[in-house]
């Protein structure tokens, strides 16, 4: 039996829930896959276990959510196919993306489906589509990830995840599954070893039954992302027979990589834990389900073998793990006290990340100050609001606003009387490698601004200064290696009155603190 369609495009928006759980146990999965392309398997199995299903789509009813949906403009032919609303319909409990002969012109011989979720997907999800193949050669049956947010530069919003791109494989019989992720920022300036422009790319190959429904999906972390068919996990982008290092250095399918972003897109300031990260910065992805007569030496388009037939999808799922939903912080005081003792410890040698959050009042001159300490009052870690109105926040050294590389660099972020609330998240890594620094981030907007937002993408790729790239959603950041327990904060003004503080909140994830 189907689930009801949910079909609530505010589950989209589902409360800026971008998280901790991309670096912690919370994600489905725990281990690699052992290669990098071939048969299935070889990953473990996802367990959705703790996870709550956001939105739904069952195509249950009788025409395309066009509420929910989009489809593409006609107008954009590629591979001679137009890809309006005109070959979409649902049927028979199930979304059928038709390929039609048209020959309508010598530019327009065939339509074929496309349709896209109007809302950019939200990070810390696990998102599934099952469906079968149109039941030819020579047809791309695609679930995939791309930008339909603006601005699209060579610095954000330009990516590409192929959780899936199936053709039949006339050689084997069977479905030739590509896994991929294309990073197209770079398209400007990166050259392949032809000289000819390139975006970063990667992916692997998965043998499938091509005559069968799957169910593909992937998990799409902050700052990670793992490949699944039938729940068996396939991928996770840092393993490549091609290019071996490109997921952490970026070069690869470019052999010498033109740094002309590497500051603002990828946060590159010559610090030892940079990492590309298959260059996804925070790119705002939709969902896309797509078909294309597309053929190939081993998948060759026969026009009498194509010409009607369909990609079956049968649901799009998208799930959160209810650690992250889950409004109740930890601590909630409606005033705090000069000193006010958590109800529960934070340690930052354990893998998570942890939030405190305060409303401030901020008066003319005035500077406020919170320190996270230990038990036995040594410091951990401090924000302040200095008396311009900026933000410096630190763990082994203190950055401003003011002067790090950041979005905001050099504005005021904290208004004179204002009702503001003052969010901090504290990312915590169990190691001590190089990419185990924990990172302290802080974020300032209007109390009601506060309430409805997102949460800030947290780009990991921040030097010891605070500089980070242009895509880095936390106002001010810094990182260091610390193993210490916060056990209290203590609040702080430069006119010693603490009425410029107001709630005061601490828990586990960014709703808690800020709803």
């Amino acid at each position: 039996m189907k689930l009801k369609a949910l079909l609530l495009i505010a589950a989209l928006h589902f409360a800026a829930l971008a998280s901790c759980a991309g670096e912690t146990a919370e994600r489905p999965g725990a281990s690699a896959p052992d290669g990098n392309s071939g048969d299935t398997g070889g990953g473990t199995t996802i367990d959705l276990t703790g996870y709550r299903l956001i939105f739904a789509d069952e195509f249950d009813g009788r025409r395309m959510n066009w509420d929910l949906w989009a489809a593409d403009d006609p107008n954009n032919i590629k591979n001679e196919t137009s890809r309006g609303p005109e070959a979409v319909e649902v049927r028979d409990g199930e979304l059928r993306l038709n390929v039609r002969r048209v020959n309508r012109s010598e530019k327009v011989k065939w339509i074929s489906g496309y349709v896209y979720l109007k809302e950019p997907l939200e990070n810390n999800v696990y998102i599934e589509c099952r469906f079968r193949s149109g039941q030819c050669p020579g047809v791309n049956n695609a679930f995939w990830l791309a930008c339909k947010t603006p601005p699209n530069t060579t610095w954000c919003n330009k990516y590409e995840v192929d959780i899936v791109e199936a053709r039949k494989d006339v050689r084997t019989g069977l479905g030739n599954g590509h896994l991929a992720y294309h990073d197209w920022k770079t398209y400007p300036y990166a050259l392949d070893k032809n000289g000819n422009k390139c975006d970063i790319a990667a992916g692997i190959s998965v043998k499938h039954s091509f005559e069968d429904y799957h169910i593909w999906g992937l998990w799409y972390g902050e700052n990670e992302m793992i490949y699944y068919l039938d729940g068996q996990e396939m991928w996770r982008r840092k393993t490549s027979t091609s290019y071996p290092d490109q997921y952490y250095t970026g070069v690869g399918k470019a052999p010498v990589w033109n740094p002309v972003e590497e500051q603002r897109a990828y946060g590159r300031y010559g610090q030892e834990d940079w990492n590309y990260q298959a260059g996804y910065n925070g790119d705002l992805m939709h969902v896309i389900l797509a078909n294309i007569p597309w053929g190939s030496s081993w998948s060759p388009l026969v026009e009498e073998e194509a010409d009607g037939t369909w990609m079956a999808v049968d649901y799009v799922r998208i799930y959160k793990p209810e650690s992250l939903l889950d409004p109740t912080p930890e601590t909630d005081l409606p005033q705090p006290a000069a000193e006010v003792e958590l109800d529960r410890t934070y340690s930052l040698a354990e893998e998570g990340c942890s939030y405190f959050s305060t409303e401030i009042t901020r008066k003319a001159g005035e500077e406020l100050t919170l320190t996270f300490v230990e038990a036995d009052g040594s410091a951990v870690g401090k924000v302040i609001v200095d008396t311009e109105g900026s933000l410096l926040t630190g763990i082994t050294r203190l950055t401003s606003s003011l002067v790090a590389a950041s979005p905001v660099q050099g504005t005021q972020i904290v208004p004179e009387n204002r009702k503001m609330l003052l969010v901090c998240r504290i990312t915590a890594k169990a190691g001590h490698e190089k990419y185990d620094k924990d990172a302290i981030s802080v974020w300032c907007v209007p109390v009601d601004e506060a309430r409805e937002a997102r949460e800030p993408y947290f780009y990991p790729n921040i030097d010891e200064n605070g500089n980070t790239s242009a895509t880095q959603g936390w106002h001010i950041n810094q990182k260091g290696f610390s193993d210490e327990v916060i056990s209290r904060v203590l609040f702080t003004s430069t006119t010693g009155d603490l009425s410029s503080f107001g709630r005061f909140r601490a828990g586990r994830n960014f709703v808690c603190v800020t709803r």
